[in-house]
């Protein structure tokens, strides 16, 4: 399992580089603001559910 500082790090750093790392697109700062905020959404509550699952099956286990 991981802690919550753990989870919103990973989440930011991962939505960042898929944000920002693609030079060839023509994307705007806006728009990519907005992919960055919405992928860093994304990632953390894919990331919380599978740390819940964890726990859950610890828990059951």
């Amino acid at each position: 399992m991981l802690s919550l500082p753990a989870i919103l790090g990973i989440s930011i750093g991962a939505a960042g580089f898929a944000a920002f790392s693609r030079k060839n697109k023509p994307w705007s700062t806006l728009k990519r603001i907005c992919y960055f905020v919405a992928a860093t959404i994304g990632i953390l509550i894919v990331m919380l559910a599978v740390n819940f699952g964890l726990y859950y099956a610890e828990l059951k286990s």
